[in-house]
């Protein structure tokens, strides 16, 4: 009962004005004319990339049991080629990535001199992309 004599006294011309003025101020955002300025990001991820020297590495398993075990499995792509090699993760990041798989025994404590041939035909034969999520993943279908 109370309810239907409020909603039959509302002042129905102050919901007008009141909803004429939100459409004003959505109009002026909709003519922005900047709107190629703008940077379309994903909300709430950002993206990461460390640099990790090839001379650094065991093996590309070894680096990727390292990165598994630091960011989870299927979350982290690696690419590059025998000169430098980058990861790029959408976590965030530790603060030094190469030091913590240093500490951990995943990457080498020295570079070596050369590029062992082993690391430098499995970077070969991978091309650009190293590792990327869902890669080792087995298919479904039998």
């Amino acid at each position: 009962m109370v309810f239907e004599i409020l909603k039959r006294y509302r002042n129905r011309d102050s919901d007008r004005d009141r909803d004429r003025e939100r459409n004003e101020d959505c109009r002026e955002f909709r003519d922005r004319s900047d709107s190629l300025e703008r940077k379309n990001t994903p909300h709430g991820r950002a993206t990461y990339e460390h640099n990790i020297n090839p001379t650094l590495v065991f093996g590309l398993d070894r680096l990727r049991d390292g990165l598994d075990r630091v960011y989870g499995r299927n979350t982290f792509t690696v690419f590059g080629d025998i000169m430098q090699l980058t990861v790029r993760v959408r976590l965030p990041k530790p603060e030094n990535l190469v030091a913590r798989l240093q500490d951990e025994g995943f990457l080498r404590r020295e570079p070596v001199e050369v590029l062992p041939p082993a690391v430098k035909n499995q970077i070969k034969e991978n091309g650009w992309y190293q590792m990327r999520p869902w890669d080792q993943e087995e298919s479904c279908e039998g």
